[in-house]
């Protein structure tokens, strides 16, 4: 299946303002190694978590596009969603998460790996690098109010979970947004919860 078989969905659409619900899906556990794919036990989580919102007829029902980000790990998340909601349009953005993984212990400083391809991957100190999602200047609220509709599901991790405000997100998980943008004053207001559907924790984000 194409990537492209249902509409993509048009960066130039009008979004009403409103209130809007929608959800983020944070990868699972991931192998080592830069640009890294899912697990098995990973990749089945993820199956089971799109199986679960397609049992809920509620939130079936108003599922409207699928937005993902363009790592590796990020786009498998997306292949099974498009298995279950094959008709949804589509969108990607390294805003969700790109190919490179940030790697955190407990007696070293945090780095994070750069996907160049293959051996030319390069690993770089966290504090040199300026991420899609956390560099300040970039306005997560308004990227999720202004760009996407109502319904919309996305494939992403946990990076941006916590740059929308969210302090301990967890992998392999589904989470509520309600974005609320009727105040033309502030900035939308965002509510985040986690659904009631299995969670795993995973090495990477």
């Amino acid at each position: 299946m194409s990537f492209l078989d249902a509409t993509p969905f048009r960066k130039d659409t009008a979004m009403a303002e409103g209130t809007k619900t929608m959800y983020l899906l944070t990868h699972g556990e991931c192998v080592d190694g830069p640009n890294p794919a899912h697990t098995q036990d990973g990749h089945s989580h993820i199956i089971e978590l799109a199986a679960s919102l397609d049992d809920d007829e509620s939130v079936k029902a108003c599922i409207s596009c699928i937005a993902t980000g363009t790592g590796l790990r990020f786009l498998e998340i997306f292949r099974v969603f498009r298995s279950y909601f094959p008709h949804q349009r589509v969108a990607f953005s390294p805003f969700l998460g790109d190919a490179s993984i940030m790697v955190d212990t407990s007696d070293a400083e945090p780095t994070v790996v750069l996907d160049a391809g293959g051996k030319r991957s390069m690993e770089v100190p966290f504090l040199e690098y300026y991420g899609l999602a956390g560099t300040p200047g970039f306005n997560p609220r308004e990227f999720l109010s202004s760009n996407f509709p109502n319904g919309t599901v996305f494939c992403t991790g946990r990076e941006f979970l916590r740059v929308l405000g969210h302090a301990e997100p967890k992998s392999g998980t589904i989470y509520r947004v309600t974005v609320d943008d009727t105040s033309s004053i502030t900035q939308p207001e965002i509510r985040i919860e986690e659904l009631e559907l299995p969670s795993v924790s995973g090495p990477c984000c």
